[in-house]
């Protein structure tokens, strides 16, 4: 039934964030290759009737990762269909893939009609598959058991809402496009999502789906449907994702995902859509079934990142490890409500993944490990479940261990957002919510603040952080003129004004100030020139002019919440102050190099500085 197919989610429990990029590379799902075998869109789920299996050539259902046995041959036979894969049975269960695919006679040509356009079964697996018994050493057998429904979906106070993209959505003709859309949510009550799950339009096109939480009080505030940058604007708190692999999100029993009064009023998707034969006629109405709850749970969700900025990855090397530590200092400062309840782990890399693992070490040096993938699979990703959840507190130390193999790449990675730059991010899903935290570095500086889960425009920090980075880059060589010309311009005057009034206002500082120090810091001495040319400016009379939007008010309710907002500290019916903080500056240096290199120095140079930025522009 339609009630029963809503509540058959795969326990594959996902945020995926993504900071992810469009899909490419090895074993990666390009839904055209349908084309080049007969009745490519019309291959029957070996397990599910009146199912598809749309992935062909691979072992996920939806494509995209490791390749099945038919991948495999298809891939090995220069992706083209003729007689010599026709009659192979490449899945050994006694029919040629001819056969299986409605081509007998090894005749189909691309664009013609098969010989048989029904009952068509699936070369990749054993057929009928309930008809051999499940190994999971063997790929070609599927495990027809069933999936894991969520828990409580079939309650009476249990309700359904379809967040998708309009009718007739048109897809750009480029590889990578990111779209976004806003949605208003129930805003009467405070409600609990207990469960996502994708609603799959054109998958020709669709990489990922991310559900965020939007800062916006008012409609008339909301943008209209159009393309995005991957850091959406005031909608920055990850709640679900959706990507290659995943089924689907079911909360814990004990917590879900809160919205509605007081808390989140709208919602935005951001879809990534990968189009690499740049065609013009896909349109795409993809998007999320939400399921949720007026009868609370006991705790909110949230999601904790972890992660390094400084990726320096040589060319042509076997292992490079990257590290990245979220320490005491920032620890006191994210978990000084209390401790939290981590339920899953999830590490993320791009295509030069090799493995990766993240630990806790608490005060009295026994290690945890929450994560431990030996074999990295940038298509694949995997959720490490933690029953019973693992405890994180103000003493902890996080790691993030990212390990690199560029042995076939013949230039050097940095951090970027495309597929062939890297990454590297660990992501916690935890309970009780602490807001939306982040606990990341640029090489040795740590980046890691705690923002409350709302924050209206009396303290809109994104526009003057924005204002403040551009100032910064323009001061380190607009001031420096000073030095050899006499003379100070109006644009150095300016963009210190800019700097001065960010790092002075109680609201901002509290956001920016210690990594606008820290980077100073490496930039050995320049924060003494840019001192010196604002006794300068200010000698001469030129005064700097600021924004036209006024600061953001000093007020305690400011500082402390971003506006004046209910308290909230992510357990029902309690509440607490939750102020945003930046943690110190660690000690601890991130290493990243090749086998047999030294640790990271904080020499300045323009990749630190682009990945410096990066980590700003995430931060907010």
């Amino acid at each position: 039934s339609a009630i029963a197919s809503q509540q058959k989610l795969g326990m594959d429990r996902f945020f995926l964030v993504l900071c992810c990029a469009c899909l490419a590379g090895q074993a990666v799902s390009f839904s055209f290759f349908r084309d080049r075998i007969p009745n490519g869109y019309n291959v029957d789920h070996p397990c599910k009737t009146n199912t598809k299996w749309d992935g062909v050539g691979h072992l996920n259902q939806q494509g995209g990762g490791s390749r099945n046995a038919f991948g495999l041959a298809f891939y090995a036979n220069g992706k083209q269909w003729n007689r010599t894969l026709c009659m192979k049975d490449s899945d050994g269960d006694g029919q040629t893939n001819g056969q299986e695919l409605g081509d007998p006679d090894c005749v189909w040509t691309p664009g013609s009609t098969p010989k048989r356009t029904t009952g068509i079964t699936h070369p990749g697996f054993k057929t009928p598959a309930r008809n051999y018994v499940y190994s999971a050493s063997d790929t070609t057998t599927l495990d027809c058991s069933g999936e894991i429904t969520c828990q409580g979906l079939d309650a009476p106070d249990v309700k359904t809402l379809d967040l998708r993209m309009a009718n007739g959505t048109a897809v750009p003709a480029r590889t990578t496009t990111y779209y976004c859309t806003t949605f208003e949510v129930p805003f009467d009550q405070i409600y609990h999502a207990v469960s996502f799950e994708p609603i799959l339009d054109n998958l020709n096109v669709i990489h990922h789906m991310l559900v965020y939480g939007c800062e916006y009080d008012d409609q008339k505030d909301v943008g209209a449907p159009g393309e995005c940058d991957m850091s959406s604007g005031k909608c920055r708190d990850l709640l679900a994702a959706w990507s290659l692999g995943l089924a689907g999100q079911c909360s814990p029993p004990e917590a879900g995902v809160r919205f509605g009064n007081g808390t989140y009023r709208f919602f935005q998707i951001q879809v990534h859509w990968n189009n690499p034969e740049h065609k013009t006629t896909y349109t795409d109405t993809s998007g999320v079934k939400m399921h949720y709850t007026h009868k609370l749970r006991q705790y909110d969700l949230g999601m904790l990142w972890l992660g390094q900025f400084n990726l320096q990855i040589p060319a042509m090397t076997a292992s490079t490890l990257a590290t990245s530590e979220c320490t005491t200092a920032c620890a006191e400062t994210l978990f000084s409500q209390g401790d939290i309840n981590v339920v899953r782990t999830l590490i993320h890399m791009h295509l030069l993944g090799k493995s990766g693992r993240i630990e806790k070490t608490d005060s009295q040096n026994k290690t945890v490990v929450m994560l431990n993938e030996t074999v990295y699979d940038y298509d694949t990703p995997k959720w490490s479940e933690h029953n019973p959840p693992v405890r994180v507190g103000p003493t902890d130390i996080l790691k993030t261990y990212c390990e690199y193999d560029s042995s076939t790449k013949s230039m050097a990675t940095s951090y970027g957002d495309a597929t062939n730059d890297e990454m590297c991010f660990g992501f916690l899903q935890y309970y009780p919510k602490r807001g939306d935290l982040r606990c990341t570095q640029s090489g040795s500086y740590d980046l890691c603040y705690r923002r409350s889960i709302v924050c209206g425009p009396e303290c809109d920090f994104s526009y003057y952080l924005d204002k403040a980075e551009d100032a910064l880059t323009r001061a380190k060589v607009e001031c420096d003129k000073i030095q050899s010309t006499g003379v100070c311009t109006q644009q150095c005057a300016d963009d210190l004004a800019v700097l001065d009034a960010v790092t002075d206002n109680k609201c901002l500082r509290v956001r920016h100030r210690t990594a606008y120090t820290s980077y100073n810091n490496q930039l050995h001495g320049h924060t003494a020139k840019l001192d010196q040319a604002r006794s300068f400016c200010e000698t001469n009379n030129v005064v700097g002019a600021l924004p036209t939007r006024p600061l953001p008010n000093n007020s305690t309710a400011n500082v402390e919440s971003g506006r004046s907002c209910p308290a909230y500290n992510g357990v029902r019916n309690q509440s607490s102050t939750n102020s945003p903080s930046i943690g110190g500056t660690s000690t601890v240096a991130g290493t990243v190099g090749g086998t047999g290199s030294s640790a990271y120095s904080p020499v300045v140079h323009s990749s630190i500085w682009l990945a410096f930025l990066a980590a700003i522009l995430v931060l907010h």
